[in-house]
């Protein structure tokens, strides 16, 4: 490329052009030990010698062999320290960059490409870093990283770096609308599976004011931070798990974004969720249904200096007054009653744990493995351990026995069978497959029964798939237990051959179809997100260039190539899928007397939280009730109400479309019941 300048000389102008020049450096391994590995290239001669828009980098090319190039991370670092990532975690599992170069005017971003990587592709950082008027002069470093140590090693033949005309320059970032998370390691140090500290900040003004990384922070700390995730870690954008630390280095309790105070917490990646509310609307409908799932919170990450895009901050599932919430063991709870809870266990990938006696009857070589959760693996005694296996065991026993469907020996006699058909039901609803083999959080209080939850993972579902039919059928626990990498658990197909609990989870069914999975109610959820996203998610995509194509997890076309188009493909997932499951789901929903006595009325809904123009009610139906609905600023001054006379049940809207952005309470009153009240953010 040429760029024609203008120079004065005895009062003539004249131009010229400068040429590219490359500088190319050499190679050498890549160890399979989790290192980072330095390569050398050093630069002189270089003209002009300050890199700007005018003259500067505008190329970088890699020739690597490796077998698993997810793995690495390729930073570039400049004489004068400033630095970007070439790419990190791109290609699952595909092998080798050949002749793969990098420029920041390339059509194609190496996010969205293939290995081998052949040919030109956009870097996932920014090349206009360098290009800020230093000297390009001196020694120019490549940094690679294996972050999956002890698999396989690889080599980089050799790389080069191209200065020339008409070269990137840095690209400012304009304000969020939504909070920033700021991410910064020890001399820029990656993050990897071992946990490392890290400063920590969140970056949140008053609504309507936008959020700046130079910004006063909301919230500044230590963290210990280290990557987090399966499948999802392999994939560009990584999910994190960190915790909140006092200068010390100790575990320190904080609230965060208004969420309550706690130590443990995850930074969750977005990268195959193209819509962003996969995880975060069905934990939001779990909490509605009345069972306790992950709160969190939307905001745009920064990870030592570099945008990585649009996270959710959300809780870790553990025991706590505010999460999980059960009686807190010791080491020395393990006598009877204190031995007998609480537990949260798993059944997951093979970790720390116990394997079920029961067999599959076409894969009897593999069992069902589950996990310690809480208390720890290296927590729980011996004690402790053998109960809660124990108390399975005799759980399954009776589950795979003919009176399994007794009252009183039954299977009721060990699981509380409310929080199953919930389980079961949202998972239904969201098609997710791994709901039923992986992922799969149970719990047990003191003295207390099984309890199916939190759910969790939602990575894979909500999604158009290959092996889908168009109506979106199939009841993915009756999915065959041999044909995954992990089994799928028989428990919930064996509780629904119990016709009394199948009537009863088509009574449930009924019932949040008219509440929380109402068409209209999720899709209200979906558009007020996707507002209060929008700015960011148009930087995210930027980022990442995912829109249009297929990120890794599978899904049929054709795929969206805008982000309104992923939104409306994702309620007509939720069009078709609920619509089956209305035509389908097992279960009759017999008269109330050939029922246990219904539960109350779900509780007035407030929704949602972040609120573009209006606040939505729902009022469980009830002919006999008046309702008051207030608006109020944050120290409690009343600005607004509506008076619901005898309403027969229903969605109500409160239109505070002309308030001022800012922090408000809404509370719905009657004269039978307790008051509900939430707290909402206008955000313009």
């Amino acid at each position: 490329m040429r760029k024609n300048l203008l120079a004065t000389t005895l009062g003539l102008a004249f131009s010229f052009t400068l040429p590219a020049q490359t500088y190319t450096g050499a190679g050498g391994l890549i160890p399979d030990d989790g290192g980072v590995y330095t390569f050398h290239l050093p630069v002189a001669n270089l003209q002009p010698p300050a890199l700007t828009a005018t003259h500067g980098l505008v190329q970088v090319c890699l020739q690597i062999e490796h077998t698993y190039v997810s793995g690495l991370e390729v930073l570039l670092i400049a004489p004068d320290g400033a630095d970007t990532y070439l790419l990190r975690g791109v290609g699952g599992d595909g092998d080798n960059f050949t002749g793969t170069c990098l420029r920041q005017d390339a059509p194609l971003k190496i996010t969205a490409g293939q290995a081998p990587f052949t040919g030109i592709y956009g870097p996932q950082g920014d090349l206009g870093t360098f290009n800020q008027g230093s000297n390009g002069n001196g020694p120019w470093r490549l940094q690679i990283h294996d972050t999956y140590p002890m698999a396989d090693e690889g080599k980089l033949l050799h790389w080069s770096i191209t200065f020339g005309d008409n070269a990137p320059g840095p690209v400012p970032f304009p304000g969020s609308d939504i909070p920033l998370f700021i991410v910064n390691t020890p001399q820029d140090q990656p993050i990897d599976w071992e946990k490392k500290p890290a400063q920590f900040k969140i970056i949140d003004n008053a609504p309507g004011v936008l959020n700046f990384p130079s910004d006063v922070p909301a919230y500044e700390g230590l963290i210990g931070i280290r990557l987090r995730g399966a499948f999802s870690s392999i994939l560009p954008q990584k999910p994190y798990l960190m915790e909140t630390w006092n200068a010390g280095g100790a575990d320190t309790s904080v609230s965060l974004l208004g969420l309550p105070a706690e130590n443990d917490w995850i930074l969750q990646a977005t990268y195959n969720d193209k819509v962003f509310l996969r995880n975060t609307q069905l934990f939001e409908l779990a909490r509605a249904a009345g069972q306790y799932a992950p709160r969190s919170r939307y905001g745009e990450l920064f990870l030592n200096g570099e945008y990585q895009g649009i996270y959710f901050i959300c809780e870790k599932i553990k025991v706590d007054n505010d999460r999980v919430d059960l009686k807190k063991m010791d080491a020395g709870d393990n006598a009877w009653p204190d031995v007998s809870g609480g537990y949260i266990f798993k059944h997951d990938y093979p970790d720390p744990g116990w394997a079920s006696e029961w067999h599959p009857a076409n894969c009897s070589d593999r069992s069902l493995e589950f996990q310690f959760v809480y208390p720890k693996p290296e927590n729980i005694t011996p004690v402790q351990a053998g109960y809660i296996e124990a108390y399975v065991d005799s759980f399954e026993q009776v589950l795979r026995g003919n009176t399994f469907s007794d009252p009183n020996t039954g299977f009721r006699k060990y699981a509380d069978e409310a929080s199953f058909i919930d389980y079961l039901l949202l998972n239904e609803a969201a098609r997710n497959g791994d709901g039923f083999k992986k992922s799969m959080y149970f719990q047990k209080d003191r003295k207390g029964k099984i309890k199916a939850g939190p759910i969790w993972d939602f990575d894979w579902a909500l999604k158009f798939v290959p092996w889908a039919q168009d109506d979106l059928g199939e009841l993915q626990y009756l999915a065959e237990p041999c044909d995954q990498d992990v089994l799928v658990i028989y428990w919930f197909k064996r509780m629904m051959e119990d016709t009394a609990f199948a009537n009863r989870a088509a009574c449930r069914w009924i019932q949040l179809r008219a509440t929380i999975l109402d068409t209209a109610s999720l899709f209200r959820v979906i558009d007020s997100t996707a507002v209060v996203l929008n700015q960011a998610q148009k930087r995210h995509y930027d980022y990442w260039g995912t829109l249009g194509i297929n990120v890794g997890t599978p899904e049929s076309g054709p795929i969206p190539p805008t982000f309104a188009g992923e939104i409306e493909r994702y309620k007509e997932f939720f069009r078709r899928r609920l619509k089956w499951l209305d035509d389908h789901l097992p279960g009759n929903c017999s008269p109330a007397s050939a029922l246990p006595p219904e539960p109350p009325p779900p509780p007035v809904r407030i929704y949602p939280e972040l609120v573009q123009d209006n606040v939505f009610v729902d009022i469980p139906p009830d002919d006999n009730t008046n309702y008051t609905v207030t608006l109020t600023d944050i120290q409690g001054r009343p600005l607004q109400q509506m008076r619901l006379q005898h309403p027969s049940g229903g969605t109500f809207s409160m239109d505070i479309s002309t308030r001022a952005a800012g922090t408000y309470i809404v509370s719905v009153a009657s004269a039978t019941a307790a008051p509900v009240a939430k707290r909402v953010i206008k955000l313009f």
